[in-house]
């Protein structure tokens, strides 16, 4: 038995845009929804808040839950985590508070930046949870839950 990570992930949309966190790991470029992890007795809608800021310098207000995803590494054949790893993954819809945003507190280790990533050409980056792409591209949050997602 091992904990389970609980992490929260925010869906900004800004017109026909997405904000994401861009990393780079072995000079590969890829594209996630900026958030993390929930720390000791913080509330989810706390986490993401102060996540985005961290990452992103972006103020933001959560709207409402869009979607929760499992993400168990070893059941979908990856082995770039580590052994018995097992995140629940809260995506929120969230707004902007100020359009402008401040200087991020806190990259996460890899994380180069953030990007408004055109929602019609999403699916041209790399990024993840790829399976959700469709739905986050047409604003349909009617499947809730995903599973583990690749």
């Amino acid at each position: 038995m091992y904990p389970i990570r609980v992490s929260t992930k925010a869906i900004i949309y800004r017109d026909e845009t997405i904000l994401c966190s861009h990393y780079r790991t072995d000079n590969l470029d890829y594209y996630i929804l900026p958030g993390g992890g929930v720390n000791g007795e913080e509330m989810a809608a706390e986490a993401i808040v102060r996540e985005v800021l961290e990452e992103t310098g972006y103020a933001i207000q959560v709207d409402e839950l869009a979607f929760v995803r499992e993400f168990i590494p070893a059941r979908l054949g990856s082995q770039r985590f580590r052994e018995k790893f097992h995140q629940l993954e809260l995506f929120f819809i969230c707004s902007l508070v100020k359009q402008a945003p401040q200087q991020p507190t806190e990259h996460d280790v890899n994380q180069v930046g953030c990007n408004w990533l055109p929602l019609a050409n999403l699916a041209d980056y790399k990024f993840y949870p790829t399976t959700m792409i469709e739905s986050i591209r047409r604003r349909d949050f009617s499947r809730r839950y995903v599973g583990n997602a690749r």
